[in-house]
């Protein structure tokens, strides 16, 4: 029963996360495209706590579903093909039964849809190293490189910085160079490290593989993207400002704990990874570590 039960956890608690990204995403680029569409209460923190809840409850009716019909089968043998339809089912069931608006079903049953495939990946990778790392993603990347850019600046577009050709265009690139390479980088660590970023959960391998062939911080080298990328993009001056002071909080990070940590843990293959890889500035190709055990 308890096994059941954080199964169970596991699914509602991805549903929320994949329907909270995907909402904030939307109307961010909704904001960004049409900034006049986006009325006071509407933005993207708004959008993430309603329909994150209603991803909660839908996740809750997937997980019920899986357990009376798919009650042989653990999440991860489940089929994709009929997860998929499980999930378009869980994610209308509330519109349809209840008084929402009917057209609601229109964009919950293909969120449903996604949310079941992805808690499949979920559970065929592990569940917890998964969620872990999602939740990790959602409170440390996601409040610095998103909610507080948020808060600074409404995401509201001011005059460009500099007026350089493609400024804004540029802007958006590096966001979304950003928002790529730490979705790399926390898969990589949930999926080969089998840990996540956070210090009370850390990977048990380490992990030099991906982009930390290039660089040996691509995760807060992507986070100052992410932040540099916004304000470009939106024109503000104090975003570029906070970009530098990400960093600089970073590299503190990185000295006085991050790799004394690592050190000590890893010992020389740590030592031969730093010798190889710089700190901050990426190689122009991919380090293969030639004096590891085969």
């Amino acid at each position: 029963m308890l096994a059941r039960l954080r199964t169970a956890a596991g699914i509602v608690l991805t549903w929320g996360v994949v329907w909270v990204v995907l909402a904030i995403v939307i109307v961010s680029v909704i904001g960004v495209a049409d900034p006049d569409s986006i009325d006071e209460g509407e933005g993207p923190l708004d959008a993430a706590r309603i329909i994150g809840g209603m991803g909660l409850l839908c996740g809750a009716i997937f997980a019920a579903m899986l357990a009376l019909v798919e009650r042989r089968r653990t999440v991860a043998e489940v089929p994709p093909w009929r997860a998929a339809v499980w999930g378009v089912l869980a994610g209308i069931a509330p519109p349809l039964l209840s008084p929402m608006n009917d057209a609601i079903a229109t964009t919950s049953g293909p969120l449903g849809l996604l949310a079941a495939l992805v808690t499949v990946a979920v559970a065929r990778a592990g569940v917890g190293l998964i969620a872990g790392a999602a939740l990790f993603f959602a409170g440390a990347p996601g409040v610095i490189a998103g909610w507080v850019p948020y808060r600074m600046t409404r995401w509201r577009m001011d005059d460009p910085l500099v007026g350089a050709p493609f400024e804004r265009t540029i802007g958006g690139v590096l966001m979304a160079i950003g928002v790529a390479a730490l979705a790399e980088c926390f898969a990589r660590f949930a999926f080969e490290g089998r840990g996540t970023p956070a210090p009370i959960a850390p990977t048990e391998r380490l992990v030099v593989s991906g982009l930390y062939r290039f660089v040996r911080n691509p995760m807060y080298v992507s986070v100052v993207t992410v932040v540099l990328g916004q304000a470009l993009l939106l024109g503000s001056a104090p975003l570029l400002a906070y970009a530098g002071v990400v960093w600089l909080a970073s590299h503190l990070f990185v000295l006085l704990y991050e790799e004394p940590t690592l050190r000590r843990t890893y010992g020389e293959a740590y030592e031969r990874y730093c010798a190889n890889v710089a700190r901050w500035r990426p190689r122009l190709t991919p380090w293969r570590d030639s004096g590891a055990p085969s």
